[in-house]
């Protein structure tokens, strides 16, 4: 295949945007959203994490931690944050909806 003429008189291409690897730690949540169907409790074991995020290492990466559950209520989510910048995770998101206090997170 042949190569793409230059973009003669166009801004240069943006930077690739990092990967984004979502990360479900806990099924357990306070809140219901309406959207949400009931589900059991589920907790992730973020040992195998470890592997994982190290197999990233080489490129721009984003972590996600949310999903069905809160991260928050799960006892690893500082563990897993920890990890993911021992492995050199530029972007660490959780996403929350919780309405607690500091006291009331889940503490591993």
């Amino acid at each position: 295949m042949p190569a793409l003429p230059p973009r003669a008189g166009l801004p240069p291409e943006p930077p690739c945007l990092p990967a984004t690897l979502a990360v479900e730690l806990t099924t357990r949540r306070l809140t219901r959203p309406a959207w949400l169907l009931p589900a059991g409790d589920c907790e992730l074991d973020p040992a195998p994490l470890a592997g994982t995020l190290a197999e990233w290492r080489e490129q721009p990466c984003r972590l996600k931690l949310g999903g069905r559950g809160d991260p928050l209520l799960s006892a690893s989510w500082r563990d897993v944050c920890c990890m993911a910048r021992q492995a050199g995770v530029q972007q660490i998101c959780v996403e929350t909806d919780l309405l607690i206090g500091p006291a009331e997170l889940a503490d591993g």
